[in-house]
C-alpha cells in the first residue's frame, strides 16, 4: 500500500492502484477562484489611452501631437522633417515655436513628428471666427499674430488655397486673416464644397 506521503512513481514500472473510483456526474461543481454561482464578474470595459507628451517639449506644440523626437544638437525642421516623411512646413506647424525660419529648435527638447486626426462627431463652432467662413466647415484653428495661410495649412495637412477657399475673408493672397479669430480649416467631407 502506498501513502499519500511516499506517492513516488516510476517510469517503465507497473502499477495497482484501489479504492473506490467516483462518477463525475455524481460530483456537485464547486466554484472557481472564490467566486460563488450567482457572481457574474463585471465586464472589463478598456478606455483609449491618452497620449502623454514627454518632457521638456518644445512650447506651443500642437495639441494632437501623438508621435515624438527628441531633438539632437544640430538637428535642423529639414532633416527632423525628412526622417519622419514629414514636409518642412508640416513640422514646423506642428511645432511653430521653432520659429518661421526653424531657428530656434531646442536641443534636448521634444519635438512633434505625428498627429492623431480628430474624432468624428458634432462639431460646435468656436467664438469668434473670421467675419466669412464655409458654411460646412468642421475643423478650427485660433489665428496667432504673423501667422499665414503657408503654416496654417502645413500644421494640418492642408494646400494653403484650400484655407483661402474656407475664408475668403482672408484675402485671394491671405494677407487679412484676424489673429485672435478662428479660421476654417477643414470642411465636411460628405458636402460638395471642399
Amino acid at each position: 500500500m502506498v501513502s499519500s506521503k511516499s506517492a513516488l512513481l516510476l517510469l517503465g514500472c507497473t502499477y495497482a492502484a484501489s479504492g473506490a473510483l467516483l462518477d463525475p456526474r455524481d460530483a456537485k461543481p464547486r466554484p472557481l477562484g472564490g467566486i460563488e454561482e450567482r457572481q457574474v464578474p463585471s465586464p472589463v470595459v478598456e478606455t483609449p489611452t491618452a497620449v502623454v507628451t514627454p518632457q521638456p517639449a518644445l512650447p506651443s506644440m500642437v495639441k494632437n501631437c501623438d508621435r515624438f523626437h527628441l531633438v539632437k544638437p544640430g538637428d535642423t525642421c529639414r532633416q527632423v522633417a525628412v526622417r519622419y516623411g514629414l514636409t518642412t512646413d508640416q513640422y514646423m506647424g506642428w511645432n511653430p515655436s521653432a520659429g518661421p525660419e526653424c531657428t530656434t529648435l531646442w536641443a534636448g527638447y521634444y519635438s512633434c513628428v505625428g498627429v492623431r486626426p480628430k474624432p468624428p462627431g458634432p462639431v460646435q463652432r468656436p467664438q469668434p471666427t473670421q467675419p466669412t467662413i464655409a458654411p460646412n466647415c468642421n475643423q478650427f484653428h485660433l489665428v496667432r499674430a504673423g501667422e499665414t495661410c503657408n503654416h496654417i495649412g502645413a500644421q494640418y495637412g492642408i494646400p494653403p488655397d484650400n484655407i483661402i477657399a474656407w475664408n475668403p475673408s482672408a484675402g485671394p493672397d491671405c494677407t487679412t486673416l484676424w489673429a485672435g479669430y478662428y479660421a476654417c480649416v477643414g470642411v465636411d467631407k460628405g458636402s460638395s464644397r471642399h
